[in-house]
């Protein structure tokens, strides 16, 4: 557990604010025109929305190059964002072996058979993964539909316990937004792109929300400084 994991578990959260965060998550608003991004339909949506504005403070002040200080360079930031703090109660911090050991798999379907999720669940991001890398080349909007109706299959789900359900909405959430932000920023899209994001979100998710948020952003910043 890094250092500044201490803080977050010092941080006061009650009930009222992460009801507050769930219950407006749909509300949020990103400043980026016409083309699509949320998904009102999907609860855990702030998990996107909470990594886009993240992703956008640390663009600008991210220095680190060692692992262990890319990890508390995100989790300060992380830490000083009001809506992460509401979600991030029982955060416990990203651990620099787990991101090593994330960064060094460059098999999805191995990292996903890794995870704690059920056998049903791992089945479904199985054929989530694999859709998305055989969609190279084709719009923003169709990878947007895309996403959006497999959200739908997951939250109309009946197999799938509530809290496995939250953490691929949120696996969902994350990826979606790093294909906008990818669209934003005029690249090609690409799978092997976004794919760090990926098994960043995905990695995390096995333990909770806020960590598949943190673990994203470390994984991208530690990729960007290879």
């Amino acid at each position: 557990m890094s250092v500044i994991a201490c803080s977050f578990l010092m941080m006061s959260c009650n009930s009222d604010d992460l009801n507050n965060i769930e219950n407006t998550s749909v509300n949020f608003e990103l400043k980026t025109g016409t083309i699509p991004v949320q998904n009102s339909a999907n609860e855990k949506d702030y998990s996107g929305k909470i990594f886009n504005d993240l992703k956008s403070t640390l663009n600008s002040n991210i220095t680190a190059l060692v692992l262990e200080d890319i990890i508390r360079e995100v989790e300060i930031v992380a830490s000083e964002n009001n809506d992460f703090t509401a979600i991030s109660k029982d955060y416990e911090g990203i651990d620099s072996i787990k991101v090593n050991e994330v960064l060094a798999s460059t098999d999805t379907f191995s990292l996903i058979e890794s995870t704690n999720f059920t056998s049903v669940t791992k089945d479904l991001l199985f054929s989530f993964t694999a859709q998305l890398e055989n969609m190279d080349n084709l719009a923003y909007n169709d990878i947007y539909n895309y996403i959006i109706g497999f959200e739908n299959e997951i939250i109309n789900n009946g197999t799938i316990n509530k809290n496995e359900k939250d953490r691929v909405l949120a696996i969902t959430s994350i990826t979606r937004y790093s294909y906008h932000i990818m669209n934003e920023e005029a690249d090609p899209i690409r799978f092997g792109k976004i794919k760090t994001n990926l098994h960043g979100a995905i990695s995390g998710a096995d333990s909770d929300i806020a960590t598949a948020i943190t673990m994203t952003l470390v994984m991208q910043a530690a990729t960007s400084n290879q």
